[in-house]
């Protein structure tokens, strides 16, 4: 074996389908360049960083053994652009990336260039081992890059089969449901990211959503069927290039959000996301919270670069940090 390897993976930021992506809707998901690199040392110190790095070490050693491979645990160094100086995840699908890179760079040690989507199989029951409730958007787009529409794994399927099964015979198994589909960025829109400078955790809200689930039947009920017509206008808007009909459908699917977590009194709208989207309508873009919300990141679809330059000056007098999204590039299986 060489000295190192390294490999990198892909953050995200997720435009539409945020939360109805677990009740079986698909969501759009944009893969970024900025994202995390390991390096893997064979035969060096094991390393423990964390959780998800032990269950992203712990799952590829055991698909390297079960295919046959004699493995020797070595260690890890970490690059991550998607955390702050202070080491503060800023909402760009950091614990995907880190699972993602992890498994690439041991696979790379052991002469193995992974398939997307042997990486987004071994990522999601790495993560899912560890935050068994999401929907592995973060993985897929750290293993597949683009923008894509993404229809997720059915968590009770993965959750069963990580309890039963070995690791090799669940990545070789028919994985259900799973579909990412790659689409063109529409042209003559800019995504701008804005960085709130609050923290979200995901598994936290997601327990949230589950709540709501059985606690508000009716206004889950109404909020997935509305996000259900809102996700289908913009996937239509898309194939048709029409940048009218896809900042509506921004705009609509915020609503819908907005109108569920007024109906259950849960306060993840925060006053930062607020003011972040309401700073880039005054310009005429299309805005709303990504991911989780509950803090974290909002984006804007800006049509000139004067627009995008104006709501630039004006986050940053309201201490939102803008960020440029330089999309990754695009594998694509999955």
């Amino acid at each position: 074996m060489a000295d190192n390897y390294a490999a990198k993976a892909f953050g995200k930021l997720i435009l539409m389908g945020e939360f109805a992506v677990l009740d079986g809707c698909s969501n759009f998901t944009v893969a970024l360049e900025r994202g995390v690199t390991c390096t893997f040392i064979p035969d060096g110190p094991e390393t423990h960083l964390g959780p998800l790095t032990d269950s992203a070490l712990n799952t590829v050693y055991s698909y390297l053994e079960e295919s046959g491979k004699e493995v020797k645990h070595g260690s890890l160094s970490i690059a991550n652009e998607l955390v702050d100086e202070n080491g503060m995840k800023i909402g760009l699908g950091s614990s995907g990336a880190i699972v993602v890179s992890v498994i690439d760079s041991v696979l790379k040690a052991y002469g193995i260039e992974p398939s997307v989507s042997l990486l987004y199989r071994l990522g999601t029951i790495a993560e899912a081992r560890v935050q068994p409730d999401g929907s592995f958007t973060d993985i897929a787009a750290a293993a597949c890059g683009g923008f894509f529409e993404y229809s997720p794994i059915d968590p009770d399927w993965i959750g069963a089969k990580i309890t039963t099964d070995n690791v090799k015979d669940i990545v070789e198994s028919q994985w259900p449901l799973v579909t990412a589909t790659r689409y063109s960025w529409p042209e003559g829109l800019t995504l701008l990211i804005g960085w709130t400078h609050e923290e979200s955790s995901t598994p936290n809200i997601i327990k949230k959503y589950q709540t709501i689930r059985t606690k508000y039947k009716k206004e889950h009920q109404a909020f997935t069927k509305d996000a259900t017509q809102i996700i289908t206008s913009f996937r239509k808007a898309l194939d048709r290039g029409d940048s009218a009909r896809i900042d509506e459908a921004i705009r609509n699917y915020r609503k819908c959000v907005q109108n569920l977590l007024v109906a259950v009194n849960l306060p993840l709208y925060t006053k930062k996301l607020s003011k972040l989207v309401k700073l880039a309508e005054r310009h005429g873009a299309a805005a709303k919270p990504s991911g989780a919300w509950g803090g974290d990141c909002g984006f804007a679809l800006c049509a000139s670069a004067e627009q995008v330059e104006l709501i630039k000056q004006d986050w940053l007098k309201a201490g939102i940090t803008p960020i440029e999204a330089t999309f990754a590039p695009a594998k694509f299986d999955i």
